[in-house]
């Protein structure tokens, strides 16, 4: 189907052309052949109705041309805000990647001993491998073995290095494990990760006082994390009937799935010499 405006158009040419027809033709005829009466007779409503359509013509052309300018303009526009929407989409990023480091450096200087910075920049694709890929690597300090942290716990171990470039093993990959202490009882078992949403801690006896709720935190005795970070929060304890030791689940207090810096501890602070003993 025709628009209107196609319409408006088509008609418009065509009574003009009638227009030109019929005064070709009186042109043809003598003046005297045909009266100048009935000339105008015969012209005047067709000219008056191709002026109307003229008229009509030249409306909906300059309707045409402004309403291919408000087009133009609804696109500069929609441009525009589109171009705004990602700058301000930019800016928020920075600000909360800012507030992030702010507290990454915050906790850094808290922390004993020597740490590196370094930014998740990849993941390993298979569900069953919890390990992420740093942007640092041996250049900076980094080797296998050292521990990660963030300012809400401990994130896991690093496990290969190259020069610019690290792997990090998490805390809930199913090869992981950490020494700990339930903080409240000082209750002491290993926690371990289960490729999953949440790690088990193991070899806690049945007179072990462990309760839902209880903070898990690294004793230091492994050797890898330094005493007292955050492990996570005790989820769920279950007796297992008869045998010794009881199951207890453990929710990480790091969102693995959100993970986006880290700080490597490259190196801990050496213990002073002890004073021989006097004779």
């Amino acid at each position: 189907m025709f628009s209107r405006r196609t319409m408006l158009v088509i008609g418009g040419i065509v009574l003009v052309a009638a227009n030109l027809l019929v005064i070709a033709a009186a042109a043809r005829r003598s003046v005297s052949a045909l009266p100048v009466g009935v000339f105008l007779e015969i012209a005047a409503p067709v000219q008056a109705l191709a002026a109307r359509s003229l008229g009509a013509l030249r409306a909906s052309w300059e309707e045409y041309v402004a309403s291919g300018a408000a087009a133009r303009e609804n696109r500069e526009l929609r441009r525009r805000l589109e171009e705004f929407a990602g700058r301000e989409a930019e800016r928020r990023e920075l600000e909360l990647e800012n507030r992030r480091l702010k507290e990454l450096l915050a906790f850094k200087a808290a922390l004993p001993g020597e740490a590196v910075a370094a930014r998740v920049i990849a993941r390993d694709p298979a569900a069953w491998f919890k390990t992420v890929v740093l942007d640092k690597g041996e250049e900076d300090g980094i080797r296998k073995g050292l521990p990660a942290v963030t300012a809400r716990g401990a994130v896991g171990q690093i496990l290969d290095a190259s020069p610019r470039r690290a792997r990090l093993l998490l805390l809930i990959d199913y090869n992981s494990a950490a020494d700990a202490l339930v903080q409240r009882s000082r209750a002491r078992g290993v926690l371990k990760g289960t490729s999953g949403a949440e790690c088990l801690l193991d070899y806690l006896q049945h007179a072990d006082d462990v309760q839902p709720g209880d903070a898990v935190i690294t004793s230091g005795f492994d050797g890898v994390y330094p005493k007292g970070l955050l492990l996570g929060t005790v989820s769920a304890v279950d007796f297992q009937g008869s045998d010794v030791f009881k199951e207890v689940r453990v929710a990480p207090a790091v969102d693995f799935d959100k993970l986006e810096e880290v700080l490597v501890i490259v190196a801990r602070p050496v213990p002073a010499p002890t004073p021989p003993r006097r004779r």
